[in-house]
């Protein structure tokens, strides 16, 4: 059990901060979504990009989710999560998805958070929040991973976007 956090508050918290990223997009004009600079005034990333990233990582939050609910260890690099290991990822994400069209980056992130919500609802509480059934097997209880790579990441590029978005709206262009 946790202290401050069980499932049903951790889906509300999924839920609300997916919604908050579904209205960001919205804001965004679509001819704006392959624009670079929306992670930063030097950032090569767009908004597409940016959605294209929150998948990947949510796409392993899923994995996650079915390795717990299996009884396996959760697939992470050997070695762990180091700052060059995160950055290989994401330089690789940004690789594969950077010529995909917009709408498929969109419907993929869609899909993928219906994925993890489906995932998160199967999971017993239990083995959510301790690790019982997966002591030995996961380091921490898998909430942590979970979070982390879904609604406690959506903020960290979603208020660059509405920067950017703003800086946009200041300068008239």
């Amino acid at each position: 059990m946790h202290e401050t956090l069980d499932k049903p508050k951790m889906l509300a918290l999924l839920h609300t901060e997916y919604a908050f990223v579904e209205r960001t997009l919205a804001l965004v004009p679509p001819e704006r979504m392959e624009e670079v600079g929306a992670q930063g005034a030097n950032s090569v990333w767009t908004v597409k990009d940016t959605i294209a990233h929150l998948t990947a990582w949510e796409r392993r939050a899923v994995r996650w989710l079915a390795e717990a609910a299996a009884g396996n260890p959760p697939t992470i690099p050997s070695g762990g999560f180091t700052d060059a290991s995160v950055d290989a990822l994401n330089e690789q994400t940004y690789q594969e998805n950077k010529d995909r069209p917009v709408e498929v980056v969109l419907a993929d992130f869609q899909r993928t958070h219906r994925d993890v919500i489906a995932g998160l609802e199967a999971l017993p509480e239990t083995d959510l929040f301790e690790l019982h059934r997966l002591k030995g097997i996961w380091r921490e209880p898998p909430f942590a991973l979970i979070a982390g790579n879904t609604y406690e990441h959506y903020p960290e590029h979603i208020a660059l976007v509405r920067q950017w978005l703003r800086q946009i709206e200041k300068s008239g262009q």
